[in-house]
């Protein structure tokens, strides 16, 4: 190439200067994430949805009334079908929130609420095989009231454990609806005066069924 050539490429702007010469944007500021709840916060969240489950317990318990017969009932069978499902959804809420992790989480949260089931039907039975009878009373009636009586805690639950499932959630979401039908399910036993193996399994417990189910559908929302 000839100088005369070279000169003329000189004098050719460089169409990046421009450019060049602007300083650089700012990078983009990373979106600030929520700080994480300390275990104390958790704990204390946790317990005041337990608190607050209770109290919807007694609220829908002194709008219904409790049973007829509380006076006459035999007190060792009414102790047991208040305690037994207690026991059971004791074992459910320990099978969805004790910390595990491994590929075996769901066998194990599965055979916790298969006890905590049996507890209850083994109450039930008891129960019934005491003497405890009550006035015949129709099922439907108590399915239905044992599922309003599952819905507020269920919701609790949901809302204190949402994102804190890493492993298993809908195992423990379901664990976690049988934990709260089985406080439907104890709570109804003092205000339901039927008696029945069949009534006290399929209208008492109905809630257990059917919070374990929600607690499935909704597992989603509760993993981390």
């Amino acid at each position: 190439m000839s100088r005369p050539e070279e000169d003329l490429l000189n004098d050719l702007p460089d169409p990046f200067a421009e450019a060049l010469a602007r300083p650089l944007p700012a990078p983009p500021a990373a979106a600030a994430l929520p700080p994480a709840k300390t275990r104390d916060a958790v704990g204390r969240l946790r317990l005041a949805a337990l608190l607050a489950a209770i109290s919807y317990e007694g609220l829908l318990l002194a709008i219904t009334g409790l049973r007829s017969d509380l006076g006459a009932a035999p007190r060792a069978a009414l102790a047991l079908l208040v305690v037994s499902p207690l026991i059971a959804g004791g074992l459910a809420l320990y099978a969805a929130s004790r910390t595990s992790s491994g590929a075996s989480v769901p066998a194990r949260v599965a055979g916790w609420t298969a006890l905590a089931a049996s507890i209850f039907a083994a109450g039930a039975v008891i129960a019934e095989g005491s003497g405890h009878a009550g006035h015949a009373a129709s099922v439907w009636p108590c399915v239905l009231m044992t599922l309003l009586l599952g819905a507020g805690p269920l919701a609790l639950g949901l809302f204190a454990f949402r994102g804190a499932f890493a492993t298993g959630a809908p195992a423990r979401s379901a664990a976690l609806g049988v934990a709260c039908g089985a406080l439907a399910a104890s709570t109804l036993a003092l205000e339901c005066a039927g008696g029945g193996f069949t009534h006290l399994l399929v209208g008492h417990g109905a809630g257990m069924l059917a919070g374990g189910l929600a607690g499935l559908a909704l597992s989603r929302s509760q993993r981390a």
